[in-house]
C-alpha cells in the first residue's frame, strides 16, 4: 500500500511540476493541463519505472496472499461438506 502512495504522490508532484513550468512558459486554460498531462505522463514512464516496479510486486503479493487464502477457504469448506455427507450416509440408530 506504502508503494502505492509513494508513486501515485511522485505522479501528482511531476504533473504539478509540468503545470507549473509550462505556466511560466506562457500556455494557459485547456492547453495548459493538455500540455501538462503529457508531459508528466511520458515523464513517469522514464523517470518512475522504479516505483511502478514495487507497486507491481505489492499488487502481486496481495494477489498471492488472496489466492492462498481462498484455496485454504475452498479446502475447508469441501471438508466439511464430504464430513456433512459422510454423516447423511451412516445408517442412522435403532
Amino acid at each position: 500500500m506504502r508503494a502505492f502512495l509513494v508513486y501515485n504522490a511522485a505522479r501528482l508532484g511531476l504533473f504539478v511540476v509540468a503545470l507549473g513550468i509550462l505556466d511560466l512558459i506562457g500556455a494557459r486554460g485547456l492547453l495548459l493541463f493538455a500540455l501538462a498531462l503529457v508531459i508528466s505522463g511520458v515523464a513517469s514512464y522514464v523517470l518512475l519505472s522504479p516505483l511502478r516496479d514495487k507497486v507491481s510486486q505489492s499488487v502481486s503479493q496481495r494477489v498471492k496472499r488472496a489466492e492462498a487464502r481462498a484455496a485454504d477457504f475452498r479446502q475447508r469448506l469441501d471438508e466439511g461438506t464430504r464430513a456433512e455427507d459422510e454423516d447423511e450416509e451412516a445408517p442412522a440408530p435403532r
